[in-house]
């Protein structure tokens, strides 16, 4: 495996010291690197050459490597930008150069690509990430969640570069709804198992309900409501086929300032995703009558 790794705390059974101490003092448009080789047995009588480099990136630091591929021989420039302070009060920014070995250059080229995965999975730059929507304590069900999120952005980053040629054509959500709707209306399985296939309308013969999904649309207000089928969540969308909206209706209670609130009655409100696309339009039970809310709801598709 093609390796280089940048060693910082953890650094046991690796040079760290030595390279530190050993690696000559610094100089101004020169490479100041070092590197030791050890062979590490793998298997029986073959071993793997592992390489420590250290690299002099300013007089104090000393930045360490462990890599199985990759040379000490000069690469791509680290480009730095300092700050003075002219004597009109103003602020002079100008670039300098930093030698810095090949090992080097190429880490650091994509030490970003990490960072940005973990990014659109946890923060989701302006989407609600899926470790978000299923909140869940219970362990298996969180690998699982994070399992899905992998898969979920790696198709999305594939598609990107091998299919879209480094374009964002289509946001990351958009993606990711576009494969939860095509496995909801999968077939393969059915024709796989001779199971009972769904048809063009989303109906199978095991009366499962499947709606148009462009049926499902967010409140005019954004009035939110909590789920008709899983009793848990609020969302603002609803179903537009079994909603019968009335008129605004004041309520008896005021907001925190003194000013109406009003009451916005007969939207079906329901969860964007499989809560919706499993609901009965007309069939719909409410919340007190149901003993388990959660029963026989899948939350994780």
């Amino acid at each position: 495996m093609y390796l280089i790794g940048n060693v910082k705390g953890a650094h046991k059974y690796f040079p760290k010291a030595a390279l530190k101490n050993e690696t000559p003092a610094y100089e101004r448009d020169e490479l100041v690197c070092m590197t030791k080789q050890a062979d590490v047995r793998i298997r029986d009588n073959e071993t793997l050459t592992v390489y420590a480099t250290g690299w002099r990136a300013t007089g104090a630091m000393v930045c360490t490597y462990v890599h199985t591929g990759g040379t000490n021989g000069v690469g791509s420039d680290r480009v730095k930008r300092k700050f003075a302070l002219t004597d009109d009060g103003k602020t002079h920014e100008s670039t300098y150069h930093v030698k810095r070995p090949k090992v080097s250059s190429e880490y650091q080229s994509k030490m970003g690509a990490i960072d940005e995965h973990n990014s659109r999975r946890q923060s989701a730059r302006g989407i609600r990430p899926l470790e978000k929507v299923c909140i869940t304590r219970d362990t298996k069900d969180r690998i699982f969640i994070n399992l899905v999120s992998w898969m979920l952005i790696n198709v999305y980053l594939a598609k990107k570069f091998f299919v879209w040629n480094g374009q964002m054509r289509k946001s990351h959500s958009e993606v990711q709804e576009s494969i939860a709707m095509a496995l909801i209306h999968n077939n393969r399985y059915a024709e796989e198992t001779g199971a009972n296939a769904v048809d063009e309308d989303g109906n199978d013969s095991d009366n499962d309900v499947f709606n148009n999904p462009d049926d499902c649309v967010r409140h005019p207000n954004y009035k939110g409501n909590t789920c008709k089928l899983c009793g848990q969540r609020r969302t603002v969308y609803f179903c537009r086929v079994c909603s019968t909206p009335k008129p605004p209706t004041q309520r008896a209670d005021t907001g925190p300032k003194g000013g109406q609130k009003l009451q916005h009655g007969g939207y079906m409100h329901f969860c964007k995703g499989r809560c919706f696309m499993m609901h009965k339009c007309g069939e719909v039970p409410t919340r007190k009558k149901r003993a388990n809310p959660t029963q026989g709801v899948d939350f994780y598709m």
